[in-house]
């Protein structure tokens, strides 16, 4: 597994910063993290930014990545950067080799799943066909229920805390 100290960017923030608009981020000191991670929804299918401050972004898309989306994700990514951390001499963008989208419905499974993958430092392999997409979104389904558990079993011990010192 990668040691990297990741930054999730929630889409409605990527998507912003795809769009050239970063409000509401003011105070994300991006040198603080290796890689700034979030996924972008435009017209309705998703794919992924990945974000390394040193001078690089990785664009993922699960149709395939064309030259004029790279360049927009690194035009969007570079604008991004600069107004963080002021004038960047280099900034690259370009996608790695993942498994491919086959339906009009999963996009959002294979962007999680190739995040996933990034982030570990994983071989970007997995399946793609009906019943890949749909064993992926029930370990997803699973994983949340898994740890929507944990979240209100953490929350009611800090609710009896606080009522029994």
């Amino acid at each position: 597994m990668s040691s990297q100290k990741c930054k999730v960017i929630d889409t409605f923030q990527m998507t912003a910063i795809w769009d050239g608009t970063s409000r509401g981020m003011r105070k994300l000191d991006v040198m603080e993290w290796d890689v700034l991670i979030g996924a972008v929804c435009k017209d309705g299918h998703w794919t992924l930014v990945a974000m390394y401050p040193k001078g690089r972004a990785v664009f993922i898309d699960p149709f395939g990545a064309t030259a004029a989306k790279i360049q927009k994700c690194k035009d969007s990514t570079r604008a991004f950067m600069r107004k963080k951390m002021g004038n960047l001499s280099r900034w690259l963008c370009a996608t790695i080799p993942h498994p491919r989208q086959h339906d009009l419905t999963s996009c959002g499974v294979i962007v999680c799943k190739i995040a996933e993958l990034l982030l570990r430092g994983d071989q970007m392999e997995f399946d793609v066909t009906e019943e890949g997409i749909n064993s992926i979104r029930t370990q997803m389904g699973s994983k949340l229920v898994e740890d929507s558990g944990r979240l209100r079993f953490n929350q009611l011990y800090m609710d009896l805390t606080k009522t029994f010192p």
